[in-house]
């Protein structure tokens, strides 16, 4: 990425936040505190315990350890997650006003978690590494004075049971990746007429390039687009988004 198009794509984000009124903008809370706050302690945590982190596997480990990305803030940063954390999510939730939702990033979409609760939505969180910083870095916060009800649901249970439905389903990249059957499931558990909001789907703009194919995403992405009875639209902004749609 050159200084000029990473410029521009720094740029880019702050007007985008600047121009943009999402709803959870009327919550009584402090965004950028909360996001400073966790981001140092989910820092601090990891820190402490001496994660190697050596020993990723390559491809997707950016968005498996996306709050290390953050030990050296950069301009833009928080317009950045702004903008991947809940900006295209709430405008979803607006247009949809979903009655019951499900998480797998309840900690990088907290804002959107937030605005869930106070519009009386049944929250679900998958449980997975996300979920463990929301409750031990995020939840308790004093400066995420929010306090409401949820369940847990294992991703086995999210896979194999069939009688659970939501009207909105929020995933990450990185949980196609390393287990593509969930997007049977992913399609299957999403009510008739819900929608479905995936971050993380442009491969830090790899995607866009003569050979996407060779992308882990791209394969994502045919799989999803195979399923007649969901519709599907790309964002290409910030980390890019995949928005689906149940027939």
């Amino acid at each position: 990425m050159t200084e000029a198009f990473k410029n521009k794509t720094v740029l880019m984000d702050i007007i985008t936040k600047e121009i943009s009124k999402n709803s959870a903008l009327a919550l009584d809370y402090n965004y950028e505190e909360v996001l400073t706050d966790a981001s140092q302690a989910i820092q601090n945590y990891k820190n402490s315990i001496g994660v190697d982190k050596r020993v990723v596997a390559a491809g997707a480990d950016l968005y498996i350890h996306i709050w290390e990305t953050f030990d050296a803030l950069f301009d833009g940063w928080k317009e950045r997650m702004f903008i991947s954390g809940g900006l295209y999510a709430q405008m979803l939730l607006d247009i949809g006003r979903p009655n019951t939702a499900v998480f797998t990033t309840p900690d990088r979409h907290f804002d959107t978690v937030a605005l869930c609760a106070e519009r009386g939505v049944e929250i679900y969180f998958l449980n997975n590494d996300s979920l463990f910083n929301f409750e031990n870095f995020i939840r308790d916060l004093p400066s995420y004075p929010f306090n409401f009800n949820y369940n847990v649901i294992e991703f086995s249970d999210f896979i194999e049971d069939t009688s659970l439905s939501f009207d909105f389903i929020q995933m990450f990249s990185s949980d196609f990746i390393l287990d593509s059957d969930l997007i049977n499931a992913f399609v299957e558990r999403m009510s008739p007429g819900g929608f479905g909001y995936l971050s993380a789907m442009n491969e830090e703009t790899r995607l866009y390039s003569e050979d996407y194919f060779i992308e882990p995403i791209s394969h994502i992405l045919e799989l999803l687009n195979a399923k007649a009875e969901v519709s599907t639209y790309h964002i290409p902004n910030v980390y890019g988004f995949q928005v689906v749609t149940k027939n």
